[in-house]
């Protein structure tokens, strides 16, 4: 399950801050990816976003790419 960003914003209101979020990922959030992180990887997942104050977007990669979340900076790209 992964959280909207438009959820985060309207439950923090004037307190939201964006600045943490990499612009290449917006509108992105719900929908199946693949990211080629800073690191070369491609891991393939769906896009979500933190719950807190001031969200960053993440990657919940799929059951053959790992497990956990990876946090998204800007040096991330969608490949697909």
């Amino acid at each position: 399950m992964s959280i909207s960003l438009a959820y985060v914003k309207q439950y923090w209101g004037s307190r939201f801050d964006p600045s943490a979020l990499a612009p290449q990922f917006h509108g992105l959030d719900g929908q199946q990816v693949t990211v080629r992180l800073s690191s070369g990887r491609r891991v393939h997942g769906c896009l979500s976003v933190t719950g807190g104050w001031q969200p960053v977007y993440v990657l919940l990669p799929s059951e053959t790419d790992g497990r956990g979340w990876i946090p998204l900076t800007a040096q991330d790209e969608v490949t697909q």
